[in-house]
This record gives C-alpha cells, sequence and structure tokens, in this order.
C-alpha cells in the first residue's frame, strides 16, 4: 500500500493489486497478538467513532510481513470497541500487535450516503 496521508491518527492509502485499486483508510490497530488459528475476535485499540455495520469488511495488514486478511464483520464497528468481531477467520501464522486494520473509503461513503 502506498501510504498518500498519514497524521498520526488517520492513514490513506492507495493498494493495487491484481489490477485492483481501492482507496483505503486505517481505522484501527491490534493492541495484541493474535495467535495462528481460527478467531472471531481481533484485539483493537478502542476505536474513535463506529465505522461499519455487520456484513462489511476490514482488512488486517500483517505488521511484520505486510500480508493481508479480509475480515467479514459480524458485529458493528462502534466507538470504543476494545475487539472487532468477525466471522470466524483463520490465520496460518501469528500477526503481531500494531498490525493496522483499514477499511475500503467506498464502504464508508455507502454507510454514510445510501443506506437506509
Amino acid at each position: 500500500m502506498a501510504d498518500l496521508f498519514d497524521d498520526g491518527d488517520v492513514r490513506l492509502s492507495i493498494r493495487n493489486k491484481i489490477n485492483t485499486i481501492a482507496a483505503c483508510l486505517k481505522v484501527a490497530e491490534t493492541d495484541e497478538a493474535i495467535t495462528a488459528g481460527a478467531v472471531t475476535s481481533i484485539p483493537i485499540a478502542a476505536l474513535r467513532k463506529s465505522i461499519l455495520p455487520s456484513g462489511n469488511t476490514v482488512i488486517l495488514v500483517d505488521a511484520d510481513t505486510g500480508e493481508d486478511h479480509t475480515l467479514t464483520l459480524t458485529d458493528n464497528a462502534e466507538a470504543s470497541d476494545e475487539a472487532l468481531t468477525v466471522s470466524s477467520y483463520s490465520f496460518a501464522s501469528d500477526v503481531p500487535s500494531g498490525s493496522h486494520i483499514y477499511v475500503n473509503i467506498i464502504d464508508i461513503l455507502n454507510e454514510l450516503f445510501f443506506s437506509a
């Protein structure tokens, strides 16, 4: 991912993977390591704002390897949440604390302007 903007609180990045360009916004970081295996909860530093409802996806980027993991929220991601509840996902290896969590800006705009 190439950062377009980063002020410490907000990071706007562009990712280009397999000829797909998506603008992503960093919304959180893991505040504990995630052990390899199946998980349904991702520990994070408290969210500052509500970001997305259940059913949307987030991208977790491993701070050590840069590998990305697309996770589906199974509960709303609300302000002050200290974990994201996701569909069961199996990590092949441990993911370190400080890994970044991004959302697609299109998903956020859809929620702001087009949701019922």
